[in-house]
């Protein structure tokens, strides 16, 4: 299953999780990563199912969940972008998908990527007025970096009119004393 739409009746909000599943198909045969590797942070971002369904289910919103791990293929990347098949995530090879040829990651792009934001773009489409969250999660001490200062933070971004930005302040407001948040 490359998505999961989940109903609702709010139409002024609208979650989704391009990172919330850790699935990889059998016939990619865990890309030849271990099984802690495939638990890990690389494979997904851990907690993002729940907390959409969460989400959702507070605020009887839709969202959308993504079915496959981002080692098949990164639904949060242009589909253009270099690492949209990693090669390697957080200083980890990634066996099945080195030396991928052309015809390969056209292929992933087809069965996963398009379909999750076909998907994606209808939903948003019939909402042009919602607050849409993508919902992502991280590790706290990335293994290839410094730790991470936040404990929540947003990204907000503008469009070609310039976005809402007061309405990505409004939401972290008024922030939570014992978290350290900010808005990106």
């Amino acid at each position: 299953m490359t998505h999961t739409l989940i109903k609702g009746r709010n139409a002024r909000l609208f979650f989704f999780g391009d990172h919330a599943s850790r699935h990889i198909p059998a016939e990619y045969d865990d890309l030849g990563l271990t099984g802690e590797d495939l638990t890990r942070h690389i494979a997904w971002d851990i907690g993002t199912d729940t907390i959409v369904r969460e989400l959702c289910a507070h605020f009887d919103c839709a969202g959308l969940l993504a079915g496959t791990s981002r080692l098949i293929i990164d639904l949060n990347r242009d589909p253009t972008a270099p690492g949209l098949v990693p090669a390697d995530s957080a200083t980890t090879l990634i066996p099945g998908n080195q030396n991928l040829t052309t015809a390969q990651r056209a292929d992933r792009k087809t069965r996963f990527y398009d379909p999750y934001h076909t998907a994606l773009s209808g939903a948003l489409d019939t909402r042009p007025d919602t607050f849409a969250g993508s919902i992502h999660s991280f590790t706290p001490h990335p293994k290839s970096g410094d730790p991470r200062a936040l404990d929540l933070g947003l990204l907000a971004k503008r469009d070609e009119d310039g976005g809402d930005w007061a309405s990505a302040e409004d939401f972290l407001t008024p922030r939570p004393d014992h978290l350290n948040t900010a808005i990106n």
